[in-house]
């Protein structure tokens, strides 16, 4: 579930609703008028390292009109947009206006809207200062982790961004899990029958202790996860070395949490989606090669049989 990238308190159209519905239940379990308390959470995934104003070639929507310098990191003669996340631009996270920006949108999504967490979409953006370089001690990470209203929720960050930073481990503040990147490329590499990959899993199941166990990070701060919103669904992972989604109408959803995820030391990570649908994009792709022959299909157990996101019942013989 996420925020519009140009609207920092509207959630994207999708999933408004949802966020919604969710909420009217929380404050009506916690003011003990209702029901009893729900055992499920809403971790919002939030923007705030770009919007949707684009580069140069962009609209002119509301930021980019009333303070271009303040609002956005730009190159050392001014002339054109610095682009850290692969979307155009990069909001200027650590000038004080953007700062209360940010803290004014986290603060409402959790007195107003009763959400339990953020994940903080390309987190390491929000590191850098005005000329894009990283802080030891970015001021908004720690605004956000020291602000009374955000103390008991959970923040989680995907401690990287697109131009090369990978704070995986390093990433500033105590409060802060992280996103294990590694976890994921070594879980691929061990799927897929790469050589050399038993010490690296050997460190993953056991809470990554060449990543977190050091003075500043615990294992707990890993969110183990393997295939989300972005990125490669849970079979493209382990059968393509590179984007072939010609045909995946899925839009990169992903399926459930192998093994791996769910026996490994620290928190597991997954995304819901149409194992299945990804299935049958495969075998319409004439070119595109197959899963490995070795690899278990997962089986959705559901009431209807259908897969959990779609309305249609699957079949390419991955639902039960």
């Amino acid at each position: 579930m996420g925020i519009s990238a140009l609207v920092v308190f509207r959630a994207a159209c999708r999933v408004q609703l949802q966020v919604g519905a969710a909420g009217r239940a929380r404050r009506i379990s916690r003011h003990g008028q209702g029901t009893a308390p729900r055992p499920d959470e809403v971790i919002l995934d939030v923007v705030y390292n770009h919007t949707a104003e684009g580069g140069a070639d962009g609209p002119t929507i509301c930021f980019r009109g009333l303070g271009n310098e303040a609002y956005y990191i730009l190159t050392e003669d001014k002339s054109r947009y610095a682009d850290y996340t692969g979307c155009g631009n990069t909001l200027n996270a650590n000038e004080p206006i953007v700062r209360r920006l940010i803290l004014d949108s986290l603060r409402y999504w959790v007195s107003e809207m009763h959400v339990d967490g953020f994940r903080f979409d390309l987190a390491s953006i929000l590191s850098r200062d005005q000329e894009g370089r990283p802080m030891a001690s970015p001021p908004v990470l720690w605004d956000i982790e020291c602000d009374p209203v955000l103390a008991n929720v959970k923040l989680i960050a995907e401690a990287w961004d697109a131009a090369g930073l990978y704070q995986v481990g390093s990433f500033v503040g105590d409060s802060w899990k992280e996103w294990n990147g590694r976890f994921r490329d070594d879980v691929r590499a061990i799927l897929k029958g790469d050589n050399g990959t038993a010490r690296a899993m050997a460190f993953r199941l056991t809470g990554s202790p060449d990543i977190y166990e050091q003075e500043q990070r615990e294992p707990e701060q890993s969110i183990n996860f393997v295939a989300c919103h972005d990125g490669f669904t849970l079979n493209d992972l382990v059968s393509f070395n590179s984007k072939h989604n010609e045909a995946n109408g899925d839009e990169l959803k992903a399926g459930f949490v192998p093994p791996a995820g769910r026996l490994a030391r620290a928190a597991p990570c997954a995304a819901r989606g149409a194992w299945g649908k990804s299935a049958r994009a495969d075998a319409q792709t004439p070119t595109g090669p197959r899963r490995s022959a070795g690899l278990p299909c997962p089986r959705w157990s559901t009431r209807n049989g259908a897969c959990p996101s779609e309305g249609a019942r699957c079949t390419a013989g991955c639902c039960s």
